[in-house]
């Protein structure tokens, strides 16, 4: 294989960027360079998408990044709020097989990965499920650690394959008389996200401003859907914000009164929601669930496959000694 070229990619090839989401096996919702620079403008963070090229201009794969610049310690980072994974994207060869197919991933990793080791003195990323293989990193000394997330089978969420459980609460939803709609009302979600973390006496994670700009760019870049469950007196019990991509649907944020939550209309509005991606063709769904242990005992009922996906990071010896500063200068100042 040609030698490969690691640079940024300038906002006027973005589009080439999402070409290559769009096809990879690693490729999501959280990839695009439309996710990318509103989190990254909404969280006032510098933002960096990294492209792999070959020799002639060819974009085979890269990264994208939320950065911090410093002269003390760069680092650079795929994680970002509401945001659960992103990392690496490669460009499939269909011609390459075995070997040469092993190969073509491994070096792109590689020439990402050493780019990296060379411009930050601290990176973490994590990668979506797509991406299985992370031994060039590790063969390199990083770091590696394992998260999961809950992919449900849409045909497996139908009434009629689901457990007793989930059955009693859809017909305690319909005597409730829970009706669903899709539709976008920024204010009323945060509303009801807000409750939600106050039920648990938590503070939000992440501000109206933030999720009103992100609402927004997902509803204009029609990437997704706001559900809503109500009662027949008109108020909303519960929503969801369901987002999409090539290959799969997922569940991004979800929210309820808590005063409402009798009526099962967190369920119905599960329910329906997934009746509505299986009749569009959609065959996967991924819940988000896997790490939340009341949130995956609640799931469980509709038999999600439990899927891992993969963290890496790296740190210089210079940022280790510059953090272990810091915490030394932090104890004595709480002293």
């Amino acid at each position: 294989m040609s030698a490969l070229e690691v640079c940024e990619i300038l906002p006027e090839d973005y589009s080439r960027w999402d070409d290559v989401v769009r096809a990879s096996l690693e490729g999501t919702v959280f990839h695009l360079s439309d996710w990318v620079t509103t989190v990254g403008g909404l969280t006032h963070r510098k933002t960096t998408i990294l492209g792999v090229y070959q020799q002639g201009g060819n974009l085979l794969g890269g990264c994208a990044l939320y950065v911090r610049p410093s002269w003390m310690i760069p680092s650079a980072t795929t994680d970002a709020p509401l945001t659960p994974f992103g990392g690496i994207c490669i460009l499939p060869s269909e011609s390459m097989k075995g070997k040469k197919q092993l190969l073509y991933r491994h070096s792109i990793i590689g020439a990402l990965r050493d780019h990296l080791a060379t411009r930050f003195d601290a990176i973490h990323l994590t990668n979506s499920p797509g991406l299985v293989d992370i031994r060039p990193f590790i063969w390199d000394g990083w770091k590696s650690s394992v998260l999961f997330t809950n992919y449900l089978m849409l045909s497996d969420a139908i009434v009629d394959t689901t457990s007793r459980t989930v059955r009693n609460a859809l017909k305690q939803a319909a005597k409730n008389g829970i009706t669903v709609e899709k539709r976008v009302d920024s204010t009323l979600y945060y509303d009801l996200f807000r409750k939600t973390f106050q039920r648990q006496n938590l503070a939000p994670p992440v501000s109206e401003e933030f999720l009103d700009g992100m609402i927004a760019m997902i509803d204009t870049r029609q990437i997704g859907e706001m559900w809503h469950a109500k009662t027949p007196s008109g108020e909303t019990a519960a929503s969801t914000i369901v987002l999409r991509d090539n290959r799969h649907a997922h569940a991004w944020s979800a929210a309820s009164n808590p005063e409402l939550r009798e009526t099962e209309a967190h369920t119905y509005l599960f329910q329906e929601i997934c009746k509505d991606l299986h009749s569009r063709g959609f065959k996967g769904f991924n819940l988000q669930t896997g790490n939340t242990p009341q949130l995956s005992a609640f799931y469980a009922s509709y038999h999600p496959v439990l899927t891992p996906y993969y963290q890496v990071a790296a740190t210089t010896l210079r940022s280790r000694a510059a953090y272990a500063a810091k915490s030394t200068v932090d104890t004595l100042i709480r002293r």
